[in-house]
């Protein structure tokens, strides 16, 4: 019922803290995509795996309460493939791609590498189509803006202050 890697949990998560930044520098972006699939195969299986109350931010913080879990270590293996990633433009299309997928976990982490990667990947938050605000990536979205909130333009903060009214009131309609 639960997935588990190869090896013993914790010996993934010290093997991965030791090794991370040069797999990221070898071949991010590669890595990143073989940790995505399962993830995916994971999804496919169980949707409810990922969620919120799982993994409760996808930054380094005490709210994880087991962070040597297998779900938590793969996420924070896929962002740390894209924050260390040195090929931007292989990242911008990642995040691009995982900032529109159907799981809200994906949104998480795109928005996470855009808070840390800002400068290089604002365009993809800013530019979202439609409403990137929602209840399940609250809390990465309120770390990139509290983050990153005094390069935004007028117009940007303008911008922002209506998608945060769109989903205020949203909620009061489906309360």
């Amino acid at each position: 019922d639960r997935y588990f890697p190869v090896m013993d949990q914790y010996c993934l998560q010290e093997a991965l803290k030791r090794n991370k930044l040069s797999i990221a520098k070898l071949c991010g972006i590669e890595a990143a995509a073989v940790a995505l699939e399962k993830i995916r195969t994971i999804l496919s299986a169980d949707s409810s795996r990922f969620h919120n109350y799982i993994i409760p931010t996808i930054e380094d913080h005490p709210q994880i309460h087991f962070p040597e879990r297998y779900e938590v270590q793969v996420v924070q293996f896929v962002r740390d493939m894209y924050v260390n990633e040195p090929r931007i433009s292989l990242v911008s299309e990642a995040v691009k791609q995982l900032f529109v997928e159907e799981h809200p976990v994906f949104k998480r982490i795109a928005i996470y590498v855009i808070n840390k990667r800002f400068e290089d990947l604002k365009d993809i938050f800013l530019g979202a189509e439609l409403n990137p605000l929602d209840t399940f990536s609250r809390h990465e979205t309120y770390e990139l803006l509290r983050e990153n909130c005094k390069t935004l333009t007028v117009e940007q903060i303008s911008m922002i202050i209506g998608w945060i009214e769109t989903e205020e009131l949203l909620a009061e309609i489906m309360a």
